[in-house]
């Protein structure tokens, strides 16, 4: 890396790649080249308020990741106290977490264009610099003057190098060093990856000697597979990279729920597994044993459709059809339910609204006891029981659900009345909101009452907490609500529904393939379809304008392939206030989906 950055062949070449997007063949290196077209297409081209973001002031100090980086930080900061060089650590979302400053003054200059703990210094945000560049390249990097992209910090130099969590292998943060311009050395490249390197020997020295059995098998047998490997070891979970390029994301989340429940079978096993994009898996665990205990557990993968053979074990999905998933949270709230029905224990279900609560119960039932009948009560209504004894009555042993039984305001000696005419044999279950989502009740004398008659309570995951059931789920909707239609997700489409948070749960999933389906009646759904809800994340309850607003905006970068700069002129704002915005709606567009 030339430390030319102030050069006139530099200076130019920027100015030339800001007017006209062209870069002077050997004005600048390769990587500086790549990142100035990543700028642009961030959309980071307001040079006067690229820097006006978001402040974050509740940062993680305690982390392993910052307590294995605190003595490398503090022996460089007290080797370089002659230098006028500050020192910082960001995470892996380029927020700055550390700053030492060997100059009082320098310090000073860094607060002024925002490089301070609790602020963002991404390449999308602020361009070209020696924190996002490293984090983008995944390299280490070397930043100075007018090499940076935002014109208020070509006063700079930094040197930024990523650092690696050697048990996963993924990138943790950068560990940067910065000055400024004039000041720079070349030493500062090689020192900064050293103490890099140095934080990556803390990171692996820090865990468990479990992991570090489960590495070092998972390292050994990749060298020698040529087939993707996985592992897991507690809650680590590696992939090498054949398996990163040749599984896609939802086929390793579920392998590694298949990893879970293979810790401790004999090495010889094979299993044959169907994949959620429809592809088989051969799959050979092997178990990791440290003394007496079991560390976890190394699999190889082979994705060749494997002939029929006596050894061969085929897994199949475990649960209820009619509510598909096979996440451990969601086998185990099927396995509970079904336990549940099968023994009679009159059971409460309890979930955020839109997570399935009906919908289990009734697949419970049906798989269960299919002859029998199903009684559901609204207990939202102002005499539900009126009817209901005559009704169980004439019904064979019944299954009795009362729905909304949180929100019940009926005098609960008329739901004992009731529940006389449950035959002993019948089945007794409920669907309550969480207690502390909206529209439940906190203090209800018929629901206390009620709750009397019940002896147990399942609670379902929110559909965030189990989103590797996604692709399951989707495709389950689509045959339901387009049963005389062969159609599918494409995988820009998946890929969206498999960021989104769903704060609606499953109901909110219908609903947005409902409306992606008529929005494209033939075909399979691409990610242009899906609603504009689907785009954003959390957040507070918007007023009407703010979703036209939000709408709009999605739009927009849909449209223009995620090009901020193009969007910003298609909803007729600035582009500051774009990136405002983008911010404060939570909006997830990046570049433009294609198929």
């Amino acid at each position: 890396m030339s430390l030319a950055g102030h050069s006139i062949p530099v200076v130019r070449a920027r100015e030339s790649f800001l007017s006209s997007g062209d870069v002077p063949a050997d004005a600048v290196s390769g990587l500086v080249s790549a990142s100035w077209q990543r700028s642009l297409a961030a959309g980071v081209s307001d040079l006067t308020n690229v820097l006006d973001r978001g402040y974050v002031a509740d940062l993680d100090l305690q982390s392993r990741f910052v307590q294995c980086a605190l003595p490398v930080i503090n022996r460089l900061e007290v080797e370089l106290s002659d230098l006028a060089v500050s020192i910082a650590l960001t995470d892996r979302n380029s927020r700055v977490l550390i700053r030492r400053d060997n100059q009082r003054l320098l310090g000073g200059r860094f607060d002024t264009v925002f490089f301070a703990p609790g602020f963002n210094y991404s390449e999308d945000d602020v361009g070209t610099n020696g924190v996002g560049t490293a984090l983008a390249s995944g390299k280490a990097v070397f930043i100075t003057g007018h090499e940076h992209f935002a014109e208020n910090i070509t006063v700079f130099a930094c040197a930024g190098a990523p650092i690696r969590d050697p048990l996963t292998g993924t990138i943790q943060g950068v560990l940067d060093l910065s000055c400024l311009a004039e000041d720079a050395s070349p030493f500062m490249h090689s020192l900064a990856q050293q103490a890099a390197r140095n934080i990556e020997i803390e990171l692996r020295a820090s865990g468990s000697v479990h992991q570090q059995a489960v590495l070092e098998r998972f390292l050994r047998v990749s060298r020698t597979r040529r087939g993707p490997v996985l592992s897991l070891g507690g809650d680590v979970f590696m992939s090498d990279t054949r398996a990163n390029q040749q599984l896609l994301p939802q086929e390793k989340a579920y392998l590694r729920e298949i990893a879970t429940g293979l810790t401790g079978l004999r090495d010889s096993m094979v299993l044959d597994v169907e994949l959620p994009t429809g592809r088989t898996a051969r799959v050979r665990p092997e178990t990791v044993i440290v003394g007496a205990d079991i560390a976890g557990v190394v699999m190889r993968v082979d994705l060749t459709t494997p002939e029929a053979g006596p050894r061969r074990a085929v897994v199949k999905s475990i649960g209820l059809p009619e509510v598909p998933g096979d996440s451990s949270s969601w086998r185990r709230v099927t396995g509970e339910i079904l336990e549940a029905a099968r023994t009679g224990t009159p059971v409460v279900v309890t979930g955020e609204s839109g997570t399935g609560k009906l919908a289990l119960i009734t697949a419970a039932h049906r798989r269960t006891f299919p002859t029998r009948s199903l009684v559901i009560v609204d207990c939202r209504g102002e005499t539900p029981f009126a009817h209901l004894p005559a009704t169980l009555a004439a019904a064979r042993q019944p299954t009795l659900v009362l729905a909304h039984l949180d929100e019940l305001s009926a005098d609960h000696a008329d739901l004992d009345r009731a529940l006389t005419a449950l035959a002993p044999d019948g089945w007794l279950a409920a669907t309550m909101t969480n207690p502390n989502s909206e529209g439940a009740q906190d203090d209800n004398e018929h629901l206390d009452a009620a709750l009397g008659h019940f002896e147990g309570s399942i609670s379902v995951p929110p559909l965030r907490h189990r989103i590797d059931d996604v692709p399951q789920l989707v495709s389950h909707l689509l045959g339901v609500l387009a049963p005389r239609r062969t159609v599918a997700c494409t995988p820009a489409a998946l890929r969206v529904l498999l960021g989104h948070d769903w704060p609606g749960n499953a109901a909110e999933l219908r609903d947005a393939l409902r409306t992606a389906l008529t929005r494209r009646p033939v075909g399979d759904l691409r990610a242009e379809d899906l609603p504009e809800t689907c785009f954003v994340s959390g957040g507070r309850r918007l007023t009407p304008i703010e979703m036209a607003e939000r709408t709009a905006i999605v739009r927009a970068l849909i449209q223009t392939g995620g090009n901020r700069r193009d969007a910003a002129v298609l909803v007729g704002i600035a582009r500051s206030s774009l990136y405002r915005k983008i911010q404060a709606y939570g909006i997830r567009v990046g570049q433009k989906p294609t198929g």
